[in-house]
């Protein structure tokens, strides 16, 4: 396990850069990001993508924040961190980009910290006043990931102000260390018997500095977490509400204010508008009604780039009566290809809608986007699939295996929320993906369709045994080198937590092997790994002189721990045989070994 994480090698990367079309544009929006213990390549386009058609945000993405300058945020109403180098405790940016952080918001403007950005410089003051909250070693942490319910706390806050009482599924963070001034907006119910604390604890929270304005959303783990809309909503008006100390009215606009919103549109502007559209199209409960203004729309002097987006629109909810008033722009030069394009979706096979308002959405060239890339528009085309009628869904579910791993998690979620069935076998395949958090995403979906078959979970082991391993000798007889900070076998069985044992990265087997002096009598042994679900053994075999006693598959962690029990057996030599793990290799903290009498 090398302990770093990766961090492009870019100064600033723009992932969209976009103009302001309309004057209604919403924030202008700085996510920083490049550097995370979680799988941030997948979830900074999520981020990207909700603020960009939920707020209606003009988003640039920053991939190291140590280039940071007052000269460089100047264009910015918010700064969105989604940037850790936890569990380091340096300071790596630099005074520089420091100070530029601090002014920034000291300036009257606004930075919101997504999930695990809130672990981050543990002791710089005036960044944990601007997080609210901090991890604290040894008294924060977290249970398994579980499906919890969430509230707003009174007085009600106008990031919170009209929405209702929401759930989700994710990883919930229980005992932070809250800020002096810091103020929750929501908070979540930590289940016990996931291993949470049993109270309800704060997920949303802000705070002022200076005069400026801080959101921290400690929500948002993984993909499937990002996908839920209790997240998306807070995710979108905490960042409105931090860029300009005002929340916008989410209702849908009326057909001739979206169209009238495009008049001007170019290729190249702010897409707000047309995601505005896009959500009218999505929502109406008049189809017919929207299909005639978007067809008069085509009549208008407006742009060749808006009547391009708004036949791609009309073909979404139009039906085979509307192909005559679509086709009369074939041998338009400007608009030919679109006009041929929308009337060739409207007749594909296997896309005809109901009269259902909720089942009307046709996405557009559906499979070729899920199969184009891992990019924000194919997770956005993903996210639609619960929607698609069954015969289409049909097809799309048999491309599955052939998709990146983001978009088919996005692609799976979306069947689970709509209450739809997802097949299983796709879903055990990504159980898995030598990614952890795809993994972790896998096993939430397959929780919440009630199919525990493939987990094992951590078995009752009490407090105060006797550590049988501190008896023993470690030795690791797969000949694999050590690996990065790594402390020796000893490391595994010294009773210090501090201290970890490894080995180098993406090896099929590790073998870590327990001498006792003399035989012991042992039937468990417990586990904790280097982080939870992170760099920790997952598939396993537990071997006494030579004899399997045990064998484990997805081992399910509790705050980093996992304990197995098995038959009494007297044992010269306990081996743990590592076939699988979290993150890029088996770390292992401790390994304590028990008799357990009933």
């Amino acid at each position: 396990m090398a302990r770093h994480v990766r961090s492009v090698p870019l100064t600033f990367c723009m992932l969209v850069v976009l103009t302001v079309g309309v004057h209604a544009a919403g924030p202008r929006v700085l996510l920083v990001t490049g550097q995370s213990n979680h799988d941030w390549e997948t979830t900074a386009p999520l981020i990207q993508g909700v603020l960009e058609s939920s707020a209606g945000c003009v988003v640039d993405v920053a991939l190291d924040p140590a280039v940071l300058t007052a000269e460089a945020l100047q264009p910015y109403d918010v700064i969105v961190m989604h940037w850790t180098n936890y569990p380091a405790p340096e300071r790596v940016w630099g005074n520089t980009a420091e100070e530029a952080l601090l002014g920034f918001a000291e300036s009257g403007r606004g930075i919101v910290f997504v999930h695990a950005a809130a672990a981050c410089f543990p002791g710089w003051e005036p960044y944990e006043a601007l997080k609210s909250v901090a991890w604290a070693d040894g008294m924060t942490g977290h249970g398994a990931i579980h499906r919890f319910p969430g509230r707003f706390v009174e007085p009600v806050h106008p990031i919170a102000s009209g929405l209702e009482p929401f759930a989700t599924t994710d990883e919930l963070w229980h005992a932070v260390d809250i800020e002096p001034g810091a103020q929750a907006v929501a908070e979540a119910f930590s289940s016990s018997e996931s291993g949470g604390s049993g109270r309800w604890e704060p997920v949303a929270l802000v705070a002022e500095y200076g005069a400026g304005r801080a959101f921290t959303l400690l929500l948002g783990h993984d993909a499937a977490a990002m996908g839920s809309p209790g997240f998306q909503r807070l995710l979108a008006r905490g960042v409105q509400w931090a860029a300009r100390g005002v929340v916008a009215d989410p209702t849908l606009p009326a057909p001739d204010e979206a169209l009238a919103a495009l008049r001007s549109y170019q290729s190249g502007d702010n897409r707000y508008p047309v995601l505005r559209l896009s959500a009218l199209v999505q929502g109406t409960s008049d189809p017919r009604g929207l299909i005639g203004a978007m067809l008069r729309f085509l009549d208008t002097s407006a742009p060749r780039a808006a009547k391009v987006e708004v036949l791609e629109q009309i073909s979404l909810i139009a039906t085979s009566e509307d192909l005559p008033a679509i086709e009369r722009w074939l041998d338009d030069p400007g608009l030919g290809h679109a006009a041929k394009a929308a009337a060739d979706r409207i007749r594909l096979p296997g896309w005809r809608v109901s009269e259902a308002p909720a089942s009307r959405l046709r996405p557009r060239g559906y499979l070729a986007r899920l199969l184009s890339s891992n990019s924000a528009t194919a997770l956005a085309a993903a996210g639609q699939l619960g929607m698609v009628p069954q015969p289409a869904r049909s097809r799309a579910l048999i491309e599955l295996g052939r998709l990146p791993e983001a978009v088919r998690l996005r692609a799976l979620a979306s069947l689970v929320e709509h209450g739809l069935a997802a097949p299983l076998e796709p879903l055990h395949d990504l159980l898995r993906s030598p990614h952890a958090t795809a993994a972790r995403a896998a096993q939430d979906l397959l929780r919440r369709l009630g199919d525990e078959s493939y987990m094992t979970r951590s078995a009752d082991i009490p407090e105060g045994l006797t550590n049988l391993a501190l008896l023993a000798t470690a030795s690791s007889p797969d000949g694999l080198e050590r690996d990065g900070e790594a402390g020796g076998d000893a490391a595994a069985i010294d009773g210090d937590l501090d201290t970890f044992w490894d080995e180098a990265d993406g090896a099929e087997e590790y073998r870590l092997v327990l001498t006792f002096d003399e035989a012991e009598v042992v039937s468990g042994l417990r586990i904790t790994g280097w982080n939870h679900e992170n760099h920790a053994p997952r598939d396993f075999e537990v071997l006494c002189d030579g004899e399997v006693v045990a064998q484990i598959s997805m081992a399910q962690y509790q705050s980093n721990r996992f304990s197995v029990r098995f038959e009494p057996v007297e044992c010269g030599a306990l081996e743990l045989r590592i076939t699988a793990y979290y993150g890029q290799s088996p770390a292992v903290r401790e390994l304590e070994v028990f008799h357990v009498v009933e």
